[in-house]
């Protein structure tokens, strides 16, 4: 027995883990560059710890929003090549 639900769910959780992966690149890239002394600022804070969890959870919602909603945004793309919206069947 299929759900109904399944296909879109699968479509949803690939579009947040793309979101998740490149949140992942842009905080790991945030701390390998060191602008501004943010890498060396949260390693030699006592609360380091809490500012780095912080700001990997508010990137990660940042991107992972971006891609459900572009993902989201494009399912009604007319793949003929048109720029309006897909006929109905």
């Amino acid at each position: 027995m299929r759900t109904p639900g399944l296909p879109l769910m699968r479509f949803l959780v690939g579009h947040l883990l793309v979101g998740t992966l490149a949140s992942a690149v842009v905080v790991a890239a945030l701390f390998w560059t060191d602008p501004f002394g943010l890498t060396t600022l949260a390693y030699r804070d006592s609360g380091g710890g809490v500012a780095i969890a912080l700001l990997a959870f508010g990137v990660w919602v940042t991107f992972g929003s971006l891609a459900l909603g572009a993902g989201i945004m494009g399912l009604g793309r007319d793949r003929r090549g048109g720029s309006g919206p897909a006929p109905r069947p």
